[in-house]
């Protein structure tokens, strides 16, 4: 069973959202980027990329950990 990396880290940052984009890898390792961003790492693209754009609740912040590791352990 894959686990988020640095999730303490991740679920702070959704829940103070503030802009930019959250992409999550297949490794479960995670990396905040501009907006406009639509690459790759090492040519693996991206599991889920999402906006933080607005802050979430604690039942939104637990609501995306689970859905991020739904798809990581597909």
């Amino acid at each position: 069973m894959l686990k988020i990396k640095e999730v303490t880290k991740l679920r702070k940052l959704l829940k103070q959202g503030g802009g930019g984009q959250i992409v999550v890898w297949s490794d479960g390792s995670w990396d905040t980027v501009s907006s406009s961003y639509i690459g790759e790492r090492s040519g693996e693209q991206p599991v889920k990329k999402f906006y933080t754009t607005y802050p979430l609740s604690t039942n939104g912040v637990n609501q995306t950990i689970e859905e991020i590791l739904q798809i990581l352990n597909k």
